[in-house]
């Protein structure tokens, strides 16, 4: 017949086949979002194909928050990485003149 050990074997079995495959923490508070300012970038228009002034512009998490020609306040902005986007504009045109010159000389 059945004995205790086999008893509770099965009803062990049975409680386990009803749990859930994994379980979910409490969800905490959300990490903070990461914000980026890239300065002095020139931004393209898409619908007229030109390139602005020199602008700046604020991300915040993964949506542009700010773009504007003047400076950006980042006073209220925890987490901030700042990019200089004028060193950006001086390598590629240093990368395009490398270009022109290895082009030239094929």
């Amino acid at each position: 017949m059945w004995s205790r050990v086999h008893i509770a074997a099965l009803t062990t079995l049975l409680a386990a086949s009803h749990l859930p495959d994994r379980v979910e923490a409490e969800p905490g508070p959300p990490p903070p979002q990461s914000s980026v300012l890239i300065q002095d970038v020139r931004i393209f228009d898409g619908k007229n194909g030109s390139l602005s002034g020199p602008s700046n512009v604020l991300v915040r998490g993964n949506k542009i928050d700010k773009i504007s020609t003047g400076p950006i306040s980042i006073d209220d902005v925890a987490n901030v990485t700042t990019i200089d986007g004028s060193r950006a504009r001086a390598n590629a045109r240093l990368n395009r003149r490398a270009l022109a010159r290895h082009a030239g000389a094929s």
